[in-house]
């Protein structure tokens, strides 16, 4: 079982009251974690569970809800290292993902099953790289 840590993810919080703003991060704050992450990482899986991983996807977040799941850490997949967890990601949102490494990068197509857009996007981790894909489907579909 893991240890659970304050990390620069679930710190984020703490960061955006110290600033005088809400305790809260939206999907923009998720994605831009996300795209710094030079190695998986349990906390921001944590994170992408509780925006992206539930019935319904959530814009924005608030410290609360994400210190309530927090003791389940070990058990949300581990979706910032992709393979499986990437791929069952993209099926409960509705979307494909189709995955190529170039040597250098991961370069993840998400598709939207529904809608047929798309999204590419270039990371070091595959599964990053599909988490910041389909965040971005997710904004441009609630908006549609």
């Amino acid at each position: 079982m893991e240890t659970a840590i304050q990390t620069e993810a679930t710190n984020v919080f703490r960061n955006a009251a110290a600033l005088g703003g809400r305790p809260t991060i939206d999907i923009a704050d998720l994605v831009s974690l996300l795209l710094a992450s030079k190695a998986p990482d349990r906390d921001n899986d944590l994170l992408v569970e509780a925006m992206l991983g539930g019935k319904a996807p959530l814009k924005v977040i608030d410290e609360a809800r994400v210190r309530a799941g927090f003791w389940l850490r070990d058990q949300v997949p581990a979706f910032t290292a992709g393979n499986e967890a990437l791929a069952t990601l993209a099926h409960r949102r509705g979307y494909r993902v189709e995955t190529h490494f170039d040597g250098t990068l991961w370069h993840v197509e998400t598709r939207s099953l529904a809608t047929g857009a798309k999204v590419v996007v270039k990371h070091l981790l595959q599964g990053v790289a599909g988490i910041a894909g389909i965040a971005a489907l997710v904004i441009r579909e609630s908006e549609a």
